[in-house]
């Protein structure tokens, strides 16, 4: 690729240590990055945690796209 060519990608990491924070404070900061892309470290488990990432995604105006 030339020098130019390709499409500003923003990608945030965050641990949210298995949602123990306040989610709202959290959802601020993410949407505050604006990304294109969240990688979430200790993300939900076990019991209904795609319902717990679809809420989480949500909060961040995304969507989950792996889980």
């Amino acid at each position: 690729m030339g020098q130019g060519a390709g499409v500003p990608l923003r990608v945030v990491s965050y641990n949210i240590h298995s949602q123990r924070d306040d989610t709202a404070a959290l959802a601020a900061v993410v949407r505050a990055a604006t990304p294109d892309v969240v990688i979430v470290q200790e993300g939900p488990r076990r019991f209904r945690w795609r319902q717990k990432s679809a809420t989480l995604a949500e909060a961040f105006g995304l969507v989950v796209a792996a889980g």
